[in-house]
Parts: C-alpha cells; sequence; structure tokens
C-alpha cells in the first residue's frame, strides 16, 4: 500500500472534469480581470492576447469552441497529473508551451502590430493594482508548480 495513493480510475476522472473545467473558467475571467490599455477608448477586446496566448496555447485557434477546448485542455492536464503520467504530462507541458511560444504568440504580434505596447500599457496599469495581478496570475503559477511536481515525483510507497 502506498502512503499517497492515487484515487480510484472513475474518482480521478471526475476530480479531473470538475478541475479542469474549473480552472479554465477561472483563466477566462483572470485574462478578462486584465486592465484595458490606457489609451483605448471603449476596450472591446477585454483582456491581453499574449497572456491569453500563454494560459490556452493552441485553444484560440479552436474559434467559437475556444473555451470548451480550453475546458478540455485543463481537464486532460488534471488528469494526467492526478493519474501521474509522467511522460505524457511532461510532453503536454512542452507542446502547450512550445505552442505558445511559437505559434500562438508570433501569430498575436503580426495580427496586432502595437500589441506589445498594448500589453506593457497593461501590466503598467496592472502593476497598480496588485490585488488584481495576484488574481490573474498566482493561480496559474501556482497550478502549473502542482503540476509538474506531480507528475515528476513519484508517490512513496511504505512498509506495512
Amino acid at each position: 500500500m502506498t502512503a499517497r495513493s492515487t484515487p480510484s480510475p472513475s474518482r480521478t476522472t471526475a476530480l479531473a472534469a470538475s478541475s479542469g473545467a474549473a480552472f479554465a473558467l477561472y483563466l477566462f475571467v483572470a485574462d478578462m480581470a486584465i486592465p484595458a490599455p490606457s489609451h483605448a477608448q471603449g476596450h472591446y477586446n477585454i483582456g491581453n492576447a499574449l497572456v491569453g496566448a500563454l494560459f490556452f496555447s493552441y485553444a484560440p485557434f479552436a474559434a467559437a469552441l475556444s473555451p470548451l477546448v480550453a475546458m478540455a485542455l485543463y481537464c486532460t492536464y488534471a488528469y494526467t497529473a492526478l493519474a501521474r503520467r509522467r511522460r505524457v504530462g511532461l510532453v503536454l507541458l512542452a507542446l502547450h508551451y512550445g505552442f505558445a511560444a511559437l505559434v500562438t504568440t508570433p501569430f498575436y504580434l503580426h495580427r496586432s502590430p502595437d500589441l506589445i505596447v498594448d500589453t506593457r500599457d497593461q501590466f503598467i496599469r496592472l502593476a497598480a493594482q496588485p490585488g488584481t495581478a495576484l488574481f490573474v496570475f498566482a493561480p496559474f503559477v501556482i497550478a502549473n508548480v502542482w503540476y509538474v511536481l506531480r507528475i515528476v515525483r513519484q508517490p512513496t510507497s511504505s512498509t506495512r
């Protein structure tokens, strides 16, 4: 018997589905909480494209299905971590950030030439709101650290 045993497959699936979907919804709200650039009048493009690229990687390319794709993405990540699938977890992590860095971010920068200036303005305004900044980024960072630690650490076994 292990001291930190993995939950049953059905419990793992249910926990992954609920936590992954909730986390994806949180990320949408967190991205929208980023203040508009200071020069924007009637800011209709809520959030920040570069943060969205970091949070959602390839999900934005699913257009209208993006929220569902993001939920499926984070449900898969949660399941992988809860089931301690090391190789799959590391591959998913590399794919997520690789795609975000090599495809989504360059696409957004090409589409919106002023995005770097807008992002700078948004982050200056966000820095003046530390509570909002913590809301936007702290759970994401904590979840990523938990994910990596969970997939790379093997459960310890105890002898009884």
